[in-house]
C-alpha cells in the first residue's frame, strides 16, 4: 500500500501507561504498511527511541513536557491532577486533529476515565471512524477509580476489542455476552534479542553487585498485587543457603518498602537487597536486566505484564505466576517457569533451584526467549491488528 491507499491508524494511550508496548506495535504496523500516529502523554518512566516509520505526538497533559516543569511529572499525584484538569480539552483537540488527518481507525490502548473515553469514542464512531479498544485486564483494579466499573461502557463504544490472552477475553465475554463476537486475542510480540550493549560483569560493577552472585530481579512499578512481599519472603528463605545471592527490586512504589526491607534486615540479609526506588530510564533498565540471572513476576492478580516481554528481549528467564494472559505466555519449561499463584512453597523451590544454577538459568533464559519469539513473532501481531482494523468501522483504503 502506498500514498492515499495506506490504512491510517491512531494508537492512543492517554497516560503513556504502556509506552514500550505501544511503540513496538507502532513500529510493527508501520513496517506492515500502515500509516501510524502514536498519541500519548509525557512519560516519566521510559525515554523512547525516536519513531521510525510513524509519527508520535503528545496530546494529553502536554505542559508536562516543558523542561522546566518535567520534574513535576515524576509525581503521580501531579500527573493525575494535570491530566484531569485538561482531559476534556485534550480529547476535543485530538478529535479535531484525527479528523484533519483522515484517520481510519482509533485504537485506545489504555483508559484513564472509562466513561469519558467511551463518550469520545462514540463520537468518533458516529463520524465513521473505526474504534478498537485493548483490555489488558479483565477488570480494572480498585485503585484505578477512573477505570473501575466502566468496562461495559468501553466495550459498547468499540467496534472491536483486543485482549492479550484468551483468559481475559473469556472473562469479559461471560460478563458481557452481547459483545463476545467482537473479541480478538492478540498476544504481544517478542522483538529480536537486545544487542549486548553491556556485559553482565560491567552491569554488576555499575550497580555494586558481586560478579559471582546469583541475582533475581523484580522490575516495574511496585504494587501490592504484584506480590513483591511474597518474593522478599521467598528470597529470605533461599538466601540462607546461597550466601552470594542478591535480590534487586527496581521501580517506584506507592507504599513504603521499609517493612519488607526490615524483614531481610531482621534475618541478617539486609545487605543482600538492592532497592532502586525510582523510575528507571531505558539505559538503566538494560543494565539491570543484563546484571540479573532471572526475572521474577510473582503476581497475585492481574492479567498481563510488559515486563515478561522485556525479560525475553534481554534473554532472561521469567519466573511468573500462571494467571490471566501471563499464564498463557509463560509456558513452564518452554518460555519460562510458570508458578501456581499464591503457592509460596512453589516460589521458594523455583527460586532456590534457579539461583543455585546460574549457568543453567542463563541458558534457560536464552532458550525461553527463542521459544517466545517463535510463538509470538512481531509480524504476526501486526498482521492480526491490521486484519482487525480493516473490519472495523469505515471501510479501509485498500490497494
Amino acid at each position: 500500500m502506498t500514498g492515499r491507499d495506506r490504512l491510517r491508524v491512531a494508537l492512543v494511550d492517554p497516560a503513556s501507561a504502556l509506552p514500550v508496548y505501544v511503540d513496538r506495535l507502532a513500529r510493527g504496523l508501520a513496517a506492515a504498511g500502515a500509516e501510524v500516529l502514536q498519541v500519548c502523554a509525557p512519560s516519566p518512566y521510559r525515554s523512547l527511541p525516536a519513531p521510525e516509520g510513524f509519527r508520535r505526538e503528545l496530546a494529553f497533559a502536554r505542559w508536562l513536557a516543558a523542561p522546566a516543569l518535567a520534574p513535576l511529572g515524576r509525581s503521580a499525584a501531579t500527573r493525575r491532577a494535570a491530566r484531569a484538569a485538561s482531559y476534556l480539552l485534550d480529547w476535543a483537540r485530538l478529535e479535531r486533529r484525527l479528523g484533519a488527518l483522515g484517520v481510519d481507525v482509533v485504537h485506545l490502548q489504555w483508559s484513564l476515565d472509562a466513561r469519558c473515553d467511551a463518550w469520545w469514542l462514540r463520537r468518533l464512531r458516529r463520524r465513521g471512524v473505526g474504534v478498537v479498544v485493548t483490555f489488558h485486564n479483565a477488570r480494572a483494579r480498585a485503585d484505578a477509580p477512573g477505570r473501575h466499573g466502566g468496562e461495559g461502557r468501553l466495550l459498547a463504544a468499540a467496534d472491536a476489542i483486543v485482549t492479550l490472552g484468551a483468559t481475559v477475553a473469556g472473562e469479559l465475554a461471560r460478563r458481557f455476552p452481547a459483545r463476545a463476537p467482537c473479541f480478538a486475542v492478540i498476544p504481544p510480540s517478542v522483538p529480536a534479542p537486545e544487542p549486548e550493549r553491556i556485559s553482565q560483569a560491567e552491569a554488576r560493577r555499575r550497580w555494586g553487585l558481586p560478579a559471582d552472585a546469583a541475582v533475581a530481579l523484580f522490575f516495574g512499578l511496585v504494587r501490592p498485587y504484584k506480590g513483591v512481599d511474597r518474593l522478599t519472603a521467598a528470597f529470605a528463605t533461599v538466601a540462607r543457603s546461597l550466601p552470594a545471592a542478591r535480590l534487586v527490586v527496581a521501580g517506584r512504589g506507592r507504599e513504603s518498602f521499609a517493612p519488607l526491607a526490615g524483614q531481610l534486615a531482621a534475618a541478617g540479609l539486609g545487605d543482600r537487597l538492592l532497592r532502586v526506588d525510582r523510575y528507571v530510564d531505558e539505559r538503566e533498565a538494560g543494565e539491570l536486566f543484563a546484571a540479573s540471572d532471572l526475572v521474577a513476576l510473582p503476581y497475585r492478580v492481574g492479567s498481563a505484564s510488559a515486563v515478561v516481554v522485556e525479560a525475553w528481549r534481554h534473554e532472561r528467564l521469567p519466573l511468573a505466576s500462571a494467571i490471566g494472559a501471563l499464564g498463557e505466555q509463560v509456558i513452564d519449561g518452554e518460555t519460562g517457569c510458570a508458578l501456581p499463584p499464591e503457592e509460596d512453597a512453589a516460589l521458594v523451590r523455583a527460586l532456590a533451584e534457579r539461583l543455585a544454577d546460574r549457568g543453567g538459568t542463563l541458558a534457560a533464559g536464552r532458550c525461553a526467549a527463542e521459544a517466545a519469539r517463535r510463538r509470538f513473532p512481531p509480524e504476526q501481531e501486526a498482521a492480526k491488528h491490521l486484519a482487525l482494523y480493516r473490519g472495523s468501522g469505515r471501510p479501509a483504503r485498500a490497494a
